[in-house]
């Protein structure tokens, strides 16, 4: 298929599941009048971005219980939000390429990203930095996950040698 195709696709069914990607972002915690909504095609250019970076990414992950009241509980978290909490930026989950994503401030996007985690549970939740210093990505395996129930696994990739 052919890509003007396959986004005008995209599109389409994006508006048709904006909606209820919005609310699942509310009922994590954000205010609606805090989601700066970031288009499909603004969505996808930062994710190219990202790609283009991994090789000059460090990773690390933890593990932590899901009964975590708050990301406090994850180092990895913490140090990241200790160094830019005063920025911005993005939160979206799987279905960006449908969707998009938000470009929210760092502190809100920390407080909520665990609800916006356990309330899609099937699915990835990602944050990523404007300045392209880091991304994460949450998961929530619950109850019947047979290796790590109720548990956040959060990876982390920093940027080691950005030019």
């Amino acid at each position: 298929m052919n890509k003007p195709l396959k986004r005008l696709l995209r599109k389409n069914k994006g508006k048709a599941m904006l909606s209820s990607y919005e609310v699942l972002f509310i009922e994590s915690g954000f205010k609606k009048q805090d989601l700066n909504h970031v288009n499909l095609d603004a969505s996808d250019e930062i994710i190219q971005k990202v790609r283009a970076l991994i090789p000059k990414f460090k990773y690390d992950s933890e593990q932590i219980s899901g009964k975590a009241e708050s990301f406090l509980a994850s180092t990895l978290l913490k140090a990241v939000y200790d160094k830019y909490k005063n920025s911005d930026c993005y939160i979206y989950t799987d279905a960006h390429e449908y969707c998009g994503m938000y470009n929210v401030s760092t502190e809100s996007t920390f407080e909520f990203a665990f609800n916006v985690a356990l309330k899609d549970s099937q699915h990835t939740c990602f944050l990523i930095d404007k300045e392209f210093n880091y991304t994460f990505t949450l998961n929530y395996y619950d109850n019947s996950h047979n290796d790590s129930p109720d548990t956040f696994d959060i990876q982390r990739r920093m940027i080691i040698d950005k030019q």
